[in-house]
C-alpha cells in the first residue's frame, strides 16, 4: 500500500470513528422527536419532574404567583428551580397559549434548541482549532471530523431524552458551553471582556438551575491559581450580582423554595455507583475520546497552555461536583451535564489528534493505540443505537407509544375528569395538564425531592399528600396501574376502584361529605 493510500485510509477511519456515533445519536433523537409530537407523547413524561416544571411555567401565564409557600395545603406548590428558567420558558408558552398540547410540544423543542446552542459553541470553537496548520486539502475533513465529535457528545446517549424534556438542565449546560468557549477563545487576549461575557453567560446558567455552578468554580479556581486577576474579577461580578439580586428582590418565599426546599432530598452513594456504570455506557465514545486527548493537551498544535489548564481544571471540578450532587435522591445523569460540556471540548481535540495521526504528524505509539480503542468503541456505539429501537425494553425508551386500549381509557378518563367538580388528582400530573383541567392543580411530581423529605421532617402543614387522600379531599383520582403506594393509601381511605378500567386506575371517593379541606377549597374557587 502506498503512503498516499495509507493516509487516505487513516483519514477515512478518523472521520468514521466519530461519524458512527454521531449518526446513531442523531437518528435516535429524530425518532424521539417524532414520538414527542405524536398524540401519545403529549400525555407521557420525557423525564422525572417534567410535569411540575410545565405546571409552574403555565402558572405564570395564568396569573398565579410563581413562588408560593410549598408547606401549605391543599396544593403544596413547590417551585424548586430558578426564576430565569420559568420566565424564559413562559415566554415561549405564551405564543401557544390557546392549546396546552401545542404548548407542551413547543416547550420540549425549546430545550432542544438550547442544546443546539451549546453544540454550536463547541462546534465553533472546534472549527477555529481544527484546521490550524493543516494542508488546505485536509482542512474540510478535519472540520467535519471535529463537528461530528461535537454532535456525538451533545446529542448522544448521555443527554438522551433530556434534549426533549421541559427542565432547566440542558439550557443551563448550553449557557455553560458558550461561556467556556468564550473563556478559551478570548481569555488570553481580552481577559476583561472574556471574563465579563463568560460571567454573564454563567449567571444565565445559574438563573436556570442553582446547582449549575461547577464550570464557574472551575474557571474561577484556574484564574485564581494562575493569578489572572482581571479575568477573575470580571467573571465573578455578573454571577455574584445575579445571585444577590435574586435573593434580595424575589423575597423570602423564593429563598425558601430555591435554597432550602431544593436541598432537602437525602444522599445515597448507590446513586453514584449506578451512574458510574450508566454514563460510560451511554457516552462511551465521547468519554473515551476525552480521556485519550488528555496526555496531548500540552501540545500547542491543539491547545495553548492556558487553554489546556482551563480544560483540565474544569474537567476535575465538574467531575467531582457532578459525582457529589448526583448522589441526591432522585438524581440522574443531568448532574453531569457540566462535566459533559468539558468532555465535548476534549472530544473535538481528540478528533483533531486523529487527523494529525492520519497525516503522520504524530509519531509516538499512543495515538495508534487510541485509534484502535476508539474504533472498537465506535462500532459498539453504533450497535447500541441500532439495538435501541429493536429492543426498547433493554436499552432505553425510543418511542412514546400508547396502544389502542390504553389510549381509549385515557380519552374516557379525560372526559370524566372534565365533567367532575371538586378536587381531581392525576398521577402523572401531565395527564391533568394536557387535559386542561382547572388551575391551580395538584402536582406532586417533586415527591422524592421535596414532599417526602419535608413530610418526614414535619415541615408540611396539614400532613401533605397522604393526609389529603386519607381525608378524602379528592373527588376523583386517576393513577397509573403500577402506582401502588398511592393506590394503597387511597384504598385505606375508602376510595372505590371504579369498574370498567383495566389499563389505568380510576378511584372514586366513598359516599360521604367532603373533608374540611375540600370544602375550604371549594369556597376558595
Amino acid at each position: 500500500m502506498s503512503p498516499q493510500q495509507n493516509t487516505r485510509l487513516r483519514l477515512i477511519l478518523a472521520i468514521a470513528i466519530f461519524a458512527c456515533p454521531a449518526l446513531g445519536s442523531t437518528t435516535i433523537l429524530l425518532l424521539r422527536a417524532r414520538s414527542v409530537v405524536a398524540p401519545a407523547g403529549r400525555v407521557q413524561e420525557t423525564s422525572g419532574g417534567e410535569s411540575i416544571s410545565i405546571y409552574n411555567i403555565l402558572k405564570i401565564g395564568r396569573g398565579f404567583r410563581l413562588y408560593q409557600d410549598p408547606r401549605n395545603p391543599p396544593f403544596y406548590p413547590s417551585t424548586l428551580y430558578n426564576a430565569g428558567f420559568y420566565r424564559f420558558y413562559s415566554g415561549i408558552a405564551r405564543i401557544f397559549a390557546g392549546s396546552t398540547d401545542h404548548t407542551i410540544i413547543a416547550l420540549r423543542f425549546t430545550t432542544l434548541a438550547l442544546a443546539c446552542l451549546g453544540l454550536a459553541a463547541i462546534a465553533a470553537y472546534s472549527l477555529r482549532r481544527s484546521t490550524r496548520n493543516l494542508p488546505r486539502a485536509v482542512a474540510p475533513i478535519a472540520a467535519a471530523t471535529t463537528i461530528l465529535a461535537a454532535i456525538a457528545t451533545s446529542l448522544g446517549g448521555t443527554t438522551g431524552w433530556w434534549l426533549l424534556t421541559v427542565r432547566p438542565d440542558i439550557g443551563a449546560s448550553a449557557f455553560g458551553a458558550i461561556a467556556l468557549a468564550v473563556a478559551l477563545t478570548l481569555g488570553r487576549d481580552r481577559p476583561v471582556a472574556a471574563g465579563l461575557f463568560a460571567g454573564i453567560l454563567l449567571a444565565a446558567a445559574w438563573s436556570f438551575k442553582q446547582s449549575t455552578i461547577f464550570l464557574f468554580l472551575g474557571l474561577s479556581i484556574e484564574a485564581l491559581f494562575h493569578k489572572r486577576k482581571n479575568f477573575l474579577i470580571a467573571l465573578i461580578l455578573p454571577v455574584a450580582a445575579t445571585i444577590a439580586l435574586c435573593a434580595a428582590l424575589l423575597g423570602p418565599v423564593y429563598r425558601y423554595n430555591a435554597f432550602f426546599a431544593s436541598s432537602l432530598s437525602s444522599f445515597h452513594i448507590a446513586n453514584l455507583v449506578k451512574l458510574a456504570v450508566k454514563i460510560p455506557l451511554k457516552g462511551a465514545l465521547p468519554l473515551a475520546a476525552a480521556i485519550c486527548s488528555s496526555p496531548l493537551l500540552k501540545n500547542e498544535r491543539f491547545f495553548q497552555s492556558d487553554e489546556a489548564s482551563i480544560l483540565k481544571t474544569c474537567w476535575w471540578i465538574t467531575l467531582i461536583g457532578g459525582a457529589a450532587t448526583c448522589c441526591r435522591d432522585g438524581s440522574e445523569a443531568n448532574y453531569f451535564f457540566e462535566f459533559w460540556t468539558v468532555v465535548g471540548f476534549l472530544a473535538v481535540a481528540q478528533a483533531r489528534i486523529q487527523i494529525e495521526f492520519a497525516l503522520d504528524k504524530i509519531s509516538h505509539p499512543r495515538p495508534a493505540t487510541s485509534t484502535v480503542v476508539l474504533a472498537a468503541i465506535a462500532l459498539g456505539s453504533i450497535g447500541l443505537e441500532i439495538a435501541r429501537p429493536a429492543l426498547p425494553n433493554r436499552f432505553g425508551t425510543v418511542y412514546l407509544k400508547l396502544d389502542d386500549s390504553r389510549r381509549t381509557e385515557l380519552e374516557r378518563a379525560r372526559e370524566l375528569a372534565r365533567s367532575r367538580s371538586g378536587a381531581i388528582y392525576c398521577r402523572p400530573a401531565l395527564w391533568g395538564l394536557a387535559w386542561d383541567l382547572p388551575f391551580p392543580a395538584y402536582v406532586f411530581d417533586d415527591y422524592p425531592y421535596f414532599q417526602r423529605p419535608a413530610e418526614r421532617r414535619g415541615l408540611l402543614n396539614g400532613g401533605g399528600l397522604e393526609s389529603l387522600i386519607l381525608n378524602r379531599h379528592f373527588q376523583l383520582m386517576i393513577l397509573e396501574n403500577d402506582d401502588e403506594d398511592t393506590l394503597q393509601t387511597a384504598l385505606k381511605a375508602g376510595y372505590r376502584d371504579a369498574p370498567g378500567w383495566s389499563r389505568i386506575k380510576v378511584l372514586l371517593p366513598p359516599e360521604s361529605p367532603r373533608s374540611n379541606l375540600a370544602n375550604r377549597d371549594r369556597r376558595r374557587n
